[in-house]
């Protein structure tokens, strides 16, 4: 189950409802900046492996 630190809450919030879906999905622990930036870059990360497969 995913969680939000209430400090970083607004931070989460304002990222788009595709993005914060794609992090729910995650099932992380977000107590920090850093947290959340380290699940933005494995999404980021996904999306391209995905999109290099496809490719092939």
């Amino acid at each position: 189950m995913t969680y939000v630190n209430p400090r970083i809450r607004a931070k989460f919030d304002s990222l788009s409802s595709e993005l914060k879906k794609e992090i729910w999905s995650l099932n992380v622990s977000l107590n920090s900046i850093s947290d959340l930036v380290v699940a933005l870059q494995g999404i980021i990360d996904n999306a391209e492996t995905s999109k290099i497969v496809s490719m092939t």
